[in-house]
């Protein structure tokens, strides 16, 4: 039986990449053996969620190892590698803890992260299309929890664009409402598209640093229970 060091170090060789190039071949059963080397909570997972579980776990093993503490990151808020802490504390514990049993603060600045995510990676409509139903209310409303106003307005322009009025309430709802028929829906949706990422683009907040200032300000929404 290997230990967790020698584990992670097999899976993540060649640079981290070996263990993406077959981690989908692992069976449920492998998945879980590889998730109780490791002290993760495997109990109800499907397998994609066992195999982000293990994946998470081993991109992150050196700051798990590293043991940050909620103190060793909110001690001083003011130094200058805050970020550095703030990011690696956050990372670490995701890798090994549900969202759910995460801090409301945690879950805010991973809620924001994630569209963003999608945002830069899949344009709005991956952002629209994934997720919860609640998932546009929830990302506007976090980033005026942060101070990022002038984006979550452009949240809600863009919205406004993509769907030509108030977004549907349900995401199966908005894969409908975003679905081209032809290729003159598409041409005129790559214009309302263009219109969106010049809003976005005008909002001009730095949100990463929103985000930490958002921490500083909040220790006590980021304390585990």
């Amino acid at each position: 039986s290997a230990s967790t060091e020698d584990l992670c170090k097999k899976l993540s060789s060649d640079d981290g990449t070996n263990l993406q190039s077959y981690t989908s071949y692992f069976t449920v059963p492998e998945l879980k053996a590889i998730a109780g080397v490791f002290g993760l909570d495997a109990k109800g997972k499907r397998k994609n969620e066992l195999d982000a579980a293990v994946w998470g776990f081993v991109q992150d093993y050196d700051k798990i190892t590293r043991a940050l503490t909620y103190g060793d990151v909110f001690s001083d808020r003011r130094a200058a590698d805050f970020p550095t802490r703030l990011r690696n504390w956050m990372e670490a514990r995701h890798s090994t803890k549900k969202l759910a049993d995460l801090s409301p603060g945690e879950n805010t600045l991973w809620l924001i992260r994630y569209a963003l995510m999608d945002i830069h990676g899949n344009s709005f409509p991956g952002f629209f299309e994934g997720g919860s139903d609640d998932r546009p209310e929830m990302f506007i409303r976090a980033l005026r929890d942060i101070g990022a106003n002038k984006s979550a307005k452009a949240m809600v322009d863009i919205g406004k664009i993509l769907f030509g009025g108030d977004v549907p309430t349900t995401r199966e709802a908005r894969l409908q409402a975003l679905m081209l028929a032809d290729e003159d829906e598409a041409d005129a949706f790559e214009i309302r598209l263009e219109r969106c990422r010049k809003i976005w683009e005008n909002a001009g907040e730095d949100i990463a640093a929103l985000s930490v200032r958002f921490a500083a300000k909040n220790p006590d929404r980021f304390r585990p229970d």
